[in-house]
This record gives structure tokens, sequence and C-alpha cells, in this order.
């Protein structure tokens, strides 16, 4: 479910910001959060890398807010939606801390 949204965040936000100078900045850092996104479970699950997962979630979650904030401000739907994600990423730091600390 989270995926798709994003996706649909990311085409509202393109919809408005088109002509704007900071779009191609902005879906940059939206690439390299999902790039960061894309190498968490390897990290974590394959690697057993917990605090360099922990170190990959935190600049995911840095990306994420940015992105997150300039797509509210052109698109208040599309920053609500991200802001879901910034909130799952939240959780899945806590849960990913927990684990770091208990090992």
């Amino acid at each position: 479910v989270l995926y798709p949204l994003m996706g649909v965040a990311s085409y509202l936000a393109s919809e408005q910001m088109q002509h704007n100078a900071r779009y191609k900045r902005v879906q940059l850092l939206y690439l390299v959060s999902l790039f960061l996104n894309l190498i968490y479970p390897i990290l974590f699950f394959t690697l057993q890398w917990y605090g360099a997962a922990l170190v990959d979630l935190i600049l995911l979650w840095i990306c994420v807010f940015i992105v997150t904030a300039v797509y509210f401000y052109y698109d208040r739907p599309a920053g609500y939606i991200m802001f879901l994600y910034v909130l799952w990423l939240c959780f899945a730091a806590y849960l990913n801390a927990g684990v770091v600390c208990l090992n």
C-alpha cells in the first residue's frame, strides 16, 4: 500500500512543480530515498548489519522528510500522503534501534 501511495504523491507534486527550479532537485532526493529504501532490507535482513541499517534508515528519514516538506508546500494531499511514510519510518527506526540495543 505504501509504495503506490508514494507514487501517487510524487505524481501529484510533480504536476504542481513541473515548471519550478526545485523540481529536479526534489525528484533526485526522492530517487535517493528510493535507493536507500532498497538497500535497507539487504543491510538489516540479509547482512544483519543492524547499525548500518539504522544509519541508512536515518538518512532515509532525512530525505523523505525534506521531500515531504516540499511536497506539502506545493500540493497538500501529496504532503499528507508522504507524511504517512515519515510516520512509518519513525516506527521502523524505533524497532531497528531496539534491535541494535539488544544485540
